[in-house]
């Protein structure tokens, strides 16, 4: 089975155990949502719980929202993130632009690096730890 609009790259990445690499799928994924004229994001929390791995590595979870359903590639699980990468998705918006540039060649290629918008409060001038995982909620009983 294909993802519509996504390479068998990504494809087949996304049906393996654990998720897609992030540094290597990203780009292509993001190109697929725009190419849809969907708007890709990135979840860094679910349910209240930072996304995370079994070993505590950080995951970011990719929706493209919105665009062509027909051609819109499949909500998936990065895995493998680097940790400045996590805190860019979760301290900023536009952060797709940066991933694109980062991972899809526009560095290479001399580009200027995209700005970021904070959100809410203006940026500050290092970027703040990296938020614990809540531990589970004890039941009453």
């Amino acid at each position: 089975m294909r993802v519509p609009g996504v390479g068998e790259r990504v494809a087949e990445a996304g049906r393996a155990p654990g998720g897609v690499d992030f540094t290597s799928h990203v780009a292509e994924w993001i190109r697929a949502c725009r190419e849809s004229g969907g708007y890709p994001i990135f979840k860094t929390h679910y349910g209240g719980y930072a996304c995370r791995d079994e070993k505590g590595r950080p995951v970011l979870q990719g929706v493209c929202l919105g665009g062509d359903p027909t051609r819109r590639p499949q909500s998936v699980w990065f895995v493998n993130v680097p940790e400045e990468d996590w805190r860019i998705a979760y301290f900023y918006t536009g952060e797709h632009r940066y991933f694109l540039w980062k991972y899809g060649g526009g560095r290479e290629k001399g580009e200027p690096e995209p700005a970021l918008a904070r959100r809410g409060t203006p940026a500050p001038p290092a970027l703040p730890p990296l938020p614990a995982a809540r531990p589970p909620k004890k039941s009453g009983r």
